[in-house]
């Protein structure tokens, strides 16, 4: 027994490397030398896919010939609703009865059948199976083990029937009685360390939760336990000394379904994910609800069915928590180097055991147990790594507490500079009208009613100014056209209530006056700019203005952790549906009649009424008045000039003369130089009129939805 693990090795890599048969025959050859012997290149195999086949069948001429020899160590074919029949000659030259044994080395198989020879060329049936009582396996053992009676020197036939619910293999040996007996004296020893070190750590970790009653020790000792059992169950060792005689005991997936939800707990808790990774913290959630759900309809489900369900879990669960892990090393979060190192162990074990189970590596003790060992380092480096986390997170508080008395003293000088940040964010205007002293007395909801002028301005066609710009030059453009226009509003004693893109909303407390004197030092300031630009090569801009009055309600919105000081009033979405109809009319300035109404001199200012409508949102007329300036209203002359005979032609249409006001806007339309947009939207209107007709209902008022 000494030299068998040398001998394996040397059969497994000569067929490895030289891809031929590690023995010249297809019968197996048993001598005085011979401990062990893989059959798994001397069997035929044939797949009874329709269950028909019984002995008597497969020994005739016709069915015998289907036959087809293996290729390899260990036939694998997945999960098959098939029977399959195994074919394998055995003649011995042992000069003494060395009581031979079969051995399939897969415990999960559900039904067992083989036929030995007899005289007369019968076969006497012995059954095993993992759906078949404990008690009646001829050789007490957690694989299945035949006695193998081989008569020297003749050339012995036996029949292998299977059938299975979960996957189909089936890696078979034959020993001598004596080096089974060694064999299986080893693999006891190890196994007793592996579930030794399992039960150690299960225990010592639920110590160690018990005393200082962090989560992670207890979804590590659930871990433990669920994942021991399901080792058990894989190593035929459950059914052996647990539930030896429950029949139909296939409950490989049930304990997947509840093991990976522990596993996906212990991760979460162990990494920290939800604070440390998120969205891969919300991913392991679902998968775990959903490896939970999947238990209902694992009742009614086949089991081949359920298995490929909880492969499918299984994956996404293994690519979101290696990647996850992955991120967190690279990051630098410690204790994910132990968790990554753990798993990385456990992998390597899992993939030399599949290795070793397509005959490319040699089975040895090493291979054919790497699982157990991978699975023994894994939890071991767990549980170092959650030790070390506890480390971690101690000397984390140290860390923090000596910040933040650092912080403290930091705090009270950053108190001071942010008191005068906020007055930046914060109009003092705003805190003034609140009554409050500072930004810190300022609560959710704090609000007050006051008469204000509403100013709203915007560039116009930004946007097609902005896809020329990169965002630096964007954010470069804004500033220095912010930086000209803030000042005005701030030295005619307005105050600008907030930024909107491109857009700007000042308030006016005092007067209306102050509104309409820095719309128009607003406009004069952007001739000045486009001076500027010109000299650079940029592209003019323009702005509109629109200006209106009324009674509006300041203060705060929003919720406890983050608010914001607004305005709140009809008057104010009315400021800025005005300011919207200013590229709508061609105007540079527009304000409402109510507001024009409440100027103290209305002569102080030139100026042209140029519409009255119903704006989106609102049922009730407003007069549109354009305010006009010499040095900065396009068409200034022809405006003036022809005002007299606007607002004889705006009468005629709001009296329904609708032919001859046309006839006059036509006139004033020709007579002008430069297009005017009021001109023609009025010729447009008497044109709709005259030729859908006008209704009993119209009042010369025209309602605006779309502008």
């Amino acid at each position: 027994m000494k030299n068998l693990s040398s001998k394996l090795s040397f059969i497994v890599l000569f067929f490895l490397f030289t891809g031929i048969p590690a023995y010249p025959s297809n019968i197996v050859t048993l001598d005085n030398t011979t401990d062990y012997f893989p059959i798994g290149l001397h069997v035929e195999i044939l797949e009874d896919s329709k269950k028909e086949y019984a002995i008597e069948d497969i020994l005739t001429k016709n069915i015998s010939k289907k036959f087809i020899t293996s290729t390899s160590l260990s036939p694998s074919y997945g999960f098959s609703d098939s029977a399959f029949w195994v074919r394998f000659n055995v003649t011995s030259k042992a000069s003494n009865n060395h009581n031979w044994l079969l051995e399939l080395d897969f415990p999960l198989m559900d039904k067992i059948s083989l036929f030995i020879p007899q005289k007369n060329n019968n076969y006497v049936e012995k059954k095993y199976g993992y759906s078949l009582p404990f008690s009646q396996r001829e050789i007490q053992h957690r694989n299945f083990v035949f006695k193998l009676p081989v008569a020297e020197g003749a050339n012995n036939t036996y029949y292998l029937r299977f059938e299975n619910a979960d996957r189909m293999e089936f890696p078979l040996y034959i020993w001598s009685s004596t080096a089974f007996q060694e064999k299986d004296h080893v693999e006891e020893f190890i196994l007793g360390m592996y579930y030794g070190i399992l039960f150690v750590m299960a225990l010592f970790n639920l110590l160690l939760f018990l005393s200082i009653k962090d989560k992670a020790y207890f979804y590590y000792v659930l871990y433990i336990v669920v994942f021991a059992f399901y080792q058990l169950t894989q190593n035929g060792l459950a059914y052996e000394f647990i539930y030896p005689d429950f029949l139909n005991n296939h409950n490989i997936h049930f304990i997947d379904m509840i093991l990976l939800p522990c596993i996906i707990l212990f991760v979460q808790s162990f990494l920290n994910t939800r604070v440390t990774i998120p969205r891969a913290h919300n991913i392991l959630t679902v998968l775990k609800y959903l490896f939970l759900i999947s238990l209902i309809p694992s009742f009614f489900l086949s089991y081949s069915t359920n298995i490929l369900v909880v492969n499918v879990l299984v994956v996404f669960t293994a690519i979101t928590t290696l990647t996850a892990g992955t991120i967190l090393v690279i990051r630098g979060y410690r204790p994910a180097k132990f968790f990554m190192i753990a798993w990385s162990l456990f992998i390597s074990g899992a993939l030399i055991y599949v290795f070793k189970a397509f005959g490319k590596l040699p089975n040895n003790y090493f291979t054919s147990y790497s699982i157990q060992i991978g699975s023994a380092f894994e939890v071991i480096l767990l549980s170092l790594g959650l030790g070390d986390r506890i480390n971690m997170l101690r000397d984390e508080k140290d860390a923090a507490q000596k910040k933040l008395i650092l912080n403290q003293q930091e705090a009270l000088d950053l108190q001071t500079k942010m008191t005068n940040a906020f007055s930046r964010f914060v109009p003092k205007e705003f805190l003034t009208f609140l009554n409050k002293k500072s930004i810190v007395e300022v609560e959710l909801g704090n609000q007050v009613q006051k008469h204000m002028t509403v100013m709203f301005s915007d560039i116009r066609s930004f946007t097609s100014l902005s896809e020329k710009m990169t965002p630096q030059e964007n954010f470069n453009f804004l500033n220095s056209y912010l930086t000209r226009i803030g000042p005005i509003i701030r030295s005619n004693g307005g105050f600008i209530d907030k930024y909107i893109g491109d857009a700007i909303m000042a308030l006016f407390p005092v007067s209306p006056e102050q509104a309409i004197e820095s719309a128009l030092l607003m406009q004069a300031s952007v001739m000045e700019y486009n001076a500027h630009r010109e000299t650079r090569g940029y592209e003019a801009v323009t702005i509109g203005i629109g200006i209106h009055a009324g009674n509006l309600m300041l203060g705060t919105i929003g919720e406890e952790n983050r608010m914001e000081g607004t305005v709140i009033s009809d008057d104010v979405n009315l400021a800025s549906r005005i300011e919207s109809l200013t590229k709508y009319y061609g105007a540079e300035i527009l304000i409402s009649g109510r507001l024009f109404n409440q100027l103290s001199d209305k002569k102080k200012y030139t100026y042209r009424i140029i519409d009255t409508v119903i704006v989106k949102g609102r049922s009730e007329p407003i007069t549109l008045i354009e305010i006009l300036d010499e040095k900065t209203t396009k068409n200034f002359s022809q405006k003036i000039t022809t005002k007299s005979r606007l607002v004889k032609a705006i009468t005629l249409y709001r009296e329904k003369s609708t032919e001859a006001a046309l006839a006059v806007f036509k006139e004033l339309s020709q007579e002008s130089e430069k297009r005017d947009n009021v001109f023609e939207i009025y010729i447009e209107r008497c044109n709709n009129l005259l030729s859908e007709g006008m209704p009993n209902s119209w009042s010369g008022i025209e309602k605006l939805e779309n502008k």
